[in-house]
């Protein structure tokens, strides 16, 4: 309790006699517990010191499920980049949501108290006032607050479902959030429609889709192979922000001129040349050029990558050869003049006019 009186030497000290002790004891996540409060109390007092010892905590909370743990490290962090970096508010932000979830009142008093803290370091003795000591009373009497507030368990298992499946498989680009499942993955994985329930708790828009990824190596047919898509609108990606406060800066580090889920390619018809767009799963800009390939995605006449769409000379146009009307293949600009000897065949054929 030394480091709440501003005690912070005696607290570090006291703490790194418990961190030896949990060593002595075999303890890890003790240790990191001890570790990490040792590097709050520290950033205080000597930030330099603290950010030699925020190393050794996060090492010790890796493979560990601690999260007031994990909290407690990256208020420090705030604390040590008090009144020097100019993201802590945006990093406070971040860490007001996650903590909402968390249910922590003891979380939300301290990092409000590391953002007060901050302010004093800048002088701005207003915001203190106004902003922060005003949150920090609001969270000491956190208890005071009705129960109804609290999140229900099977909307915090939704949650911990959906953060797991995104951190495995989710694939965010410009248009949202996607989660692939193949169909008839069996019992072993969740399916699109049990991602969708675990959403719907948690109140965020989405679809499914028929969506089809890459044929593998060792499938006989050689077919694409179906699945089922769940995708979050960006628009709607905040509602699951929420849950995850981690996403929010993977969305901001999106390129603007970045894929999106389409891929378009054009399709000369006997009326004209249509536009048209391939039922892919969203990671399709990220497969190798091999399974691009496997998937029919570049030139079947110069092996030209057609996921580029940098060169307009090259986009891909879907020219089928007369003896295989039904299956589909690709050739860049350059290889089929842009599709319009295709277009004119085809008009020749239906007898009408090009």
């Amino acid at each position: 309790m030394w480091w709440i009186q501003s005690e912070m030497d005696r607290a570090a000290t006291a703490y790194e006699a418990a961190h030896a002790e949990a060593e002595q004891h075999g303890i890890t996540g003790e240790r990191a517990t001890c570790q990490a409060q040792r590097a709050f109390v520290l950033a205080f007092t000597d930030p330099a010191v603290a950010d030699d010892e925020l190393e050794p905590a996060q090492q010790l909370l890796a493979g560990l499920d601690l999260r007031a743990t994990g909290l407690t490290t990256q208020i420090a962090a705030l604390v040590r980049d008090a009144g020097i970096t100019a993201d802590i508010e945006d990093r406070a932000s971040i860490l007001r949501t996650e903590i909402s979830v968390t249910d922590l009142a003891t979380a939300e008093a301290t990092l409000e108290l590391a953002m007060s803290f901050h302010y004093a370091v800048q002088g701005a003795h207003d915001g203190v006032t106004s902003n922060d000591v005003a949150r920090l009373g609001t969270a000491t009497r956190r208890e005071e607050r009705p129960m109804a507030e609290a999140v229900v368990p099977e909307v915090r298992a939704a949650q911990r479902r959906i953060v797991g499946t995104v951190r495995a498989s989710g694939v965010l680009n410009n248009d949202g959030l996607a989660l692939w499942r193949e169909a008839d993955c069996e019992e072993w994985k969740a399916t699109a429609a049990e991602i969708g329930k675990d959403l719907e708790l948690l109140e965020v828009p989405y679809t499914i889709v028929t969506a089809f990824r890459f044929p593998l190596a060792s499938s006989w047919n050689k077919a694409m192979r179906r699945g089922e898509e769940v995708r979050i609108a960006r628009k709607d990606v905040i509602h699951l922000v929420r849950w995850m406060p981690s996403l929010k800066e993977s969305i901001d580090d999106i390129p603007e001129d970045g894929p999106g889920w389409a891929f378009r390619l054009f399709q000369p018809r006997a009326e004209g040349m249509a536009i048209c767009n391939l039922a892919l799963s969203a990671d399709w800009p990220t497969w190798s050029k091999k399974q691009a390939r496997a998937a029919g995605l570049v030139c079947a006449e110069c092996d030209y990558d057609l996921r580029q769409f940098k060169d307009e000379e090259r986009l891909p146009y879907d020219i089928r050869l007369p003896e295989r009307p039904k299956k589909r293949r690709l050739l860049c600009g350059q290889c089929c003049e842009h599709g319009l000897k295709e277009m004119e065949r085809l008009a020749v054929l239906a007898e009408k006019p090009s």
